[in-house]
């Protein structure tokens, strides 16, 4: 069986009003079960880690309806994908690239990695939050690199993680950098 996570358009044909989605089907894509995560507002799944529990955890962006700007989303779900809490993460900033791309569970089942992007003058820059189980933010990265996002994050054997991403200011340039959970 595979999870998957995105985002479905409430109403139009735009990013208004769409919702965070997450899906279950069978190894022969039979749909198992979906569930629509939002509010009036605007909710977007768009990275997903299972966790060692069995529940799911959603990286996204959440924006207010009406506006084009963003922050981090995390959406936490039980196996079943019911909803266990949400958690807007507004320590990045609002941007119109705001928001987080992907999650990890780290090692030792307590935090979650989030990485994405954060507002800056002209551009977005990469950025990377921990929440604890419940949600609250344990840890924010100062962002770096302007142009550039942070797209993926794994877990390191040593309790922290590495992030990889690029920017754009030189023409494109792609990049890893390794965290523990401190920072």
């Amino acid at each position: 069986d595979v999870v998957i996570s995105g985002s479905i358009n409430g109403t139009g044909n735009n990013y208004e009003n769409s919702d965070a989605w997450i899906f279950k089907v069978s190894n022969n894509g039979t749909l198992l079960w979906d569930k629509i995560i939002g509010t009036p507002d605007i909710e977007k799944g768009n990275g997903l880690c299972k966790l060692q529990d069995g529940g799911f955890v959603i990286a996204g962006q959440f924006g207010v309806s009406g506006s084009n700007d963003f922050t981090g989303y995390a959406i936490r779900t039980n196996s079943n994908g019911d909803t266990l809490w949400t958690q807007v993460v507004d320590t990045i900033g609002i941007d119109s690239d705001g928001g987080f791309e992907d999650c990890t569970e780290l090692l030792g089942d307590s935090l979650i990695a989030f990485v994405g992007n954060a507002p800056a003058t002209s551009w977005s820059k990469m950025c990377a939050v921990t929440l604890d189980r419940s949600g609250n933010v344990y840890n924010y990265f100062k962002s770096w690199h302007y142009a550039g996002g942070a797209n993926n994050v794994e877990a390191t054997s040593d309790g922290g993680f590495i992030v990889a991403g690029g920017y754009s200011n030189f023409g494109g340039i792609g990049e890893l950098n390794k965290f523990n959970d401190w920072g």
